[in-house]
Formats: structure tokens, C-alpha cells, sequence
């Protein structure tokens, strides 16, 4: 009597929620048969998942001719290249017989192709871009807001004040305190996950009033409130060259510290001029830039930028800005209208101009989100996303895993990892590089494409303590691997994007733990 597996029912890379439902196995027998043993000994098939034997157990169909088995995916499987089912039935110390109790000789059968039955089943999973409030699991249980996963992971998120972001329209909206920030980009309107920024301070006041006396507008004027900004409001505001044969422009007097980086941006739009200069002072030094507003690129420079960017954000606006290093205290930003390049000295004409918004003056050396004020400088706290490590993770031996897009900065940025110096993914070198630490010393590899505000990444670390073994691997690229003097130290949390110091100041998609040393060859699978 022989065995014939005929079918295969399972999900082929089904949404995280369904990571564990059962992998059913039908087996039709030639005439009925009738099964024992269970459930101490019930006969069963092996199942090769990512290396690791699994078996699917006998679970119905005794007295009858289709015999079902059934594997449950356990907390860690991960094989997305296909498990691999294995003849013949094993009894296990069971027994498989026909209705008059004779032995059956052969369960052997031919195997099926099991190539697209596919699995990845972290013990923890964040999925920022799923939908509006992301979805995640936690040891097999789903949960679909952020809120209800951290009150079950023990987890929180905090920032002591609002913050902006772009919805999924591309208009710019501002979160509460302590809430989340899902970003997306406003011209695609493709969500970017998770934004996690450091503290900034803007130190410009009046950041969307140009018509207050705290700018000063040289052979030019303001029209206050002329046309709609990023966030929807009629709020935007005109400069406007008045007729003098002169340079137009307006500037403002913050306290600064010679010595220190600064950046200094403003969302601007095409009018009646689309050229304009942004400059770190009214006599152009340290540098400044032409900005073409009819298509969003850079033209001239003078002196020394540390670094310049010009991102879209819709409806002709653009988010402009430059970098540089402070040469004395009083120095004075400022934007400058133009009616060619490289000409920003004319008789103008009384009428023409760009539009403004949201100017902001920040200490460091890149861009980050727009911070409002009225009066005074503000403050935008810090954001703080991080889970226990309690039951929810094992310290001795794991994998990480993470989408993100690349830190703005060229320093060492944590995407997911612990909040002391060990066992975590961290980019470097504007991301070229990913790196992991374990203490003592530094394991790192190339990431390409290098990672950009518009190219995520992904990227995967495994290790384990009693073989002291790690690897790390970024966009299915070489394998980085070998052995550590340290073990990763158990902390007591994992932070989400970094903290403090080491915040990412970009965005992460999507971010999964597994209990287990993942293999080189599913790292490399759950990257590419």
C-alpha cells in the first residue's frame, strides 16, 4: 500500500498576521486507513525550515483515505526560499494500518515543489507604512495601531512637543506631543514610515510672518498672507522688489556662535521671479546659492556651503536649504530675488516677486522638519520610540532586520538596536556603510545603492553569543562575517531610529526582531 502526497494548502509570503497559521499537508492513501499514537506519538513528515527541521504532525483523517498534517510556523522560522518537505511519513512511534490492522510497508512518496511556500515570522514586527497608524505582531498576535501594539509590548513613544510631517495628501500637518509622525513624500504622496528626529531649535521668530519688523526688507516689501502654504493655510507671503536699480531682499538678526554649523532653509515658490538666492548673511559670506524655482535646481555658488538641498513639496513649493559654518555672532539670512543668473542687482518693477514660508534657522548641519514659531525661537523635542527587552527578545543570540531611508548626516545613525553600545544596525558614511558594534569591535558593510532621503534600504544583522558569530548584510549584498570578543549585552530597551545623540533624523519603514541566529543565507533573502 503507498502513500501519494497530493496537495499542498499554504500562504506564500501572506501579510505578518497570518505568519502563524498552519502549513496543511493532505496524503491520499490508496484504501482507508486508520491512525494511533497520538498525541505523544503521532506520525509525522519533516519540513526543512531556513535549515532548521520542523515536522508537520498527523491531525485528521483516521478512518478514511486523505490523511491531513499539519506544521505551525514557531516564533523565529524564517526560509524565503521555500521549506523543503521530506519522505517518507515518519510514525514517530505511531502507527498507520487499514481497517483490518495490517501494517501498511510503504510511506514513501515523491515530494513536492515547495519553492513559494514561503516563511517569515519575527517574534516582533513594526510595519510603519501598512496604512495610516502602521500594523505589527507581537509574538504571533496582530495588532493594527501603534497605541494598542505599545501597550503590549510594554513599549512607548514620547516627544515632549508638536511636530510636522506630510499626510498622505502632501499637505503638511503638525502632531501633538507624544504622537507618532507616518510621513510620506509630499509630491508622491508614498508613505516613508516613521519619522525619528533628534531635538532642534529654530531660532528664527516670526517663521511665516515676513510683514513683522524682526525681517528687514531692503528695496522690497511684503505682501502678507498672498497665497496657500505647504499646510494648507493662507498663510504664504509675497516679496515683492520695489523699483530702485538695487538688490531686493529681506534678512533677519539671530544670535549665532562662531565656529558652529548651521542650517538655514525656507519653502519657496515661483511668482512673477523664479530665480532667488539663499545666502547664511547679507555680505555672502560664508556662501550662498542661486535656487531656479521653475524647476527645482541650483544654480551659481559662492564661497563655502557645507552641504545645499532643494526638495519639492508640491504645488510649485519648494523646501530650500543650505549649510554652513558660522564666522562671527551676528550674522543675517536672508533671501535675495533675482531676476536672472547670475544677476541679483536691477531695476525692478514695483510688482514682481516669489512667494515665502516657513523660515527656520537651525544648530547642525542639515536640514530637518519644519518647527513653527511666532515670537521667540522653539523647540522641537526629540523623538523617542523604544520597547523593553523582557520577554519580548533574548539576549544572547537574535537577527535584526530594517527598511529605512539614509540619515542626512554622515555620522553614525542607529536604525534599530539597543540603547547601549552593542548589537545594533547603524548607517555611517551617508549611507555607504552599515555597521554593527559589539563593545569591543566594529563589523561594517557596503551599502549599495548607497541610501538616500528617495532610495530605503534593508538590512539585517544576526548573531549568537555561544558561538560568538555575527553577520550583517545590507540590500542582499555581501555577507559580512566572523567572530567577537564580546558578547551583545542584554540593556533595557531597544530603540526604534536611535535616541539622543544617535537619532536617525530620516525615516524607517518597517522593523522585525527574531529570537533565533538567522542564517547568512535568509539574512541575505530578507534583504534583497
Amino acid at each position: 500500500m503507498k502513500t501519494l502526497l497530493q496537495s499542498l494548502c499554504f500562504f506564500c509570503l501572506m501579510p505578518i498576521s497570518a505568519f502563524a497559521a498552519p502549513l496543511s499537508f493532505t496524503v491520499n492513501m490508496s484504501e482507508a486507513v486508520t491512525v494511533s499514537g497520538c498525541p505523544a506519538n503521532c506520525p509525522r513528515i519533516a519540513v526543512d525550515v531556513g535549515g532548521v527541521t520542523r515536522y508537520a504532525s498527523y491531525a485528521s483523517g483516521t478512518g478514511g483515505s486523505a490523511l491531513t498534517f499539519t506544521y505551525t510556523p514557531q516564533v523565529g522560522d524564517v526560509d524565503l526560499d521555500g521549506v523543503t518537505v521530506s519522505s517518507p511519513v515518519d510514525l514517530n512511534g505511531g502507527t498507520i494500518v487499514d481497517l483490518n490492522g495490517n501494517a501498511i510497508s510503504d510511506l514513501t512518496f515523491t515530494p513536492p515543489n515547495t519553492a513559494n511556500v514561503k516563511i517569515n515570522y519575527p517574534s516582533l514586527g513594526m510595519d510603519f507604512v501598512y496604512d495610516a497608524d502602521g500594523r505589527y505582531t507581537l509574538n504571533g498576535t496582530a495588532y493594527n495601531d501603534l497605541s494598542s501594539f505599545l501597550t503590549a509590548a510594554g513599549g512607548t513613544f514620547s516627544r515632549g512637543s508638536v511636530g510636522t510631517y506630510f499626510d498622505s495628501t502632501g499637505t503638511l500637518q503638525t502632531a501633538s506631543a507624544n504622537t507618532p509622525r507616518f510621513d510620506h513624500d509630499p509630491v508622491t504622496h508614498a508613505a516613508k514610515g516613521i519619522l525619528i528626529e533628534e531635538q532642534r531649535t529654530n531660532l528664527l521668530a516670526y517663521s511665516e510672518q515676513f510683514d513683522n519688523a524682526s525681517w528687514v526688507k531692503s528695496n522690497s516689501t511684503i505682501v502678507a498672507n498672498a497665497t496657500t502654504a505647504p499646510d494648507g493655510t493662507m498663510t504664504a507671503d509675497k516679496l515683492v522688489e520695489n523699483t530702485n536699480n538695487s538688490t531686493h531682499y529681506m534678512w533677519i538678526a539671530p544670535t549665532m556662535t562662531s565656529g558652529v554649523a548651521y542650517t538655514f532653509s525656507v519653502f519657496l515658490k515661483k511668482a512673477e521671479r523664479d530665480i532667488a538666492i539663499i545666502d547664511s548673511d547679507t555680505d555672502g559670506t560664508p556662501g550662498w546659492v542661486y535656487v531656479d524655482l521653475s524647476n527645482g535646481t541650483f544654480g551659481a555658488q559662492s564661497g563655502t556651503l557645507l552641504s545645499k538641498s532643494i526638495i519639492a513639496v508640491g504645488s510649485d513649493w519648494y523646501k530650500v536649504s543650505i549649510s554652513y559654518t558660522a564666522d562671527r555672532v551676528a550674522m543675517q539670512p536672508c533671501v535675495f530675488l533675482a531676476n536672472n543668473i547670475p544677476s541679483y542687482s536691477y531695476i525692478g518693477d514695483g510688482t514682481s516677486g516669489i512667494y515665502v514660508w516657513g523660515a527656520q534657522l537651525e544648530q547642525g548641519a542639515f536640514p530637518t522638519s519644519y518647527i513653527p514659531t511666532t515670537n521667540a525661537a522653539v523647540a522641537r523635542h526629540g523623538d523617542i520610540f523604544q520597547i523593553p527587552y523582557s520577554a519580548n527578545f533574548l539576549s544572547t543570540k537574535g537577527a535584526w532586520y530594517a527598511e529605512a531611508f539614509n540619515a542626512p548626516d554622515t555620522s553614525f545613525k542607529r536604525i534599530i538596536g539597543t540603547n547601549i553600545a552593542d548589537g545594533y544596525l547603524t548607517y555611517g558614511t551617508n549611507g555607504a556603510a552599515l555597521q554593527s558594534w559589539d563593545g569591543v569591535s566594529n563589523m561594517q558593510v557596503t551599502i549599495s545603492p548607497s541610501a538616500s532621503d528617495s532610495i530605503y534600504g534593508k538590512y539585517a544583522l544576526g548573531w549568537d553569543n555561544s558561538t560568538m558569530t555575527r553577520s550583517l548584510v545590507a540590500n542582499a549584498g555581501a555577507i559580512g562575517s566572523g567572530g567577537y570578543a564580546d558578547g551583545y549585552q542584554q540593556s533595557t530597551a531597544v530603540w526604534i531610529g536611535g535616541a539622543g545623540g544617535y537619532a536617525l533624523n530620516s525615516h524607517v519603514r518597517k522593523a522585525k526582531y527574531y529570537p533565533v541566529r538567522v542564517s547568512d543565507t535568509q539574512l541575505q533573502l530578507l534583504t534583497q
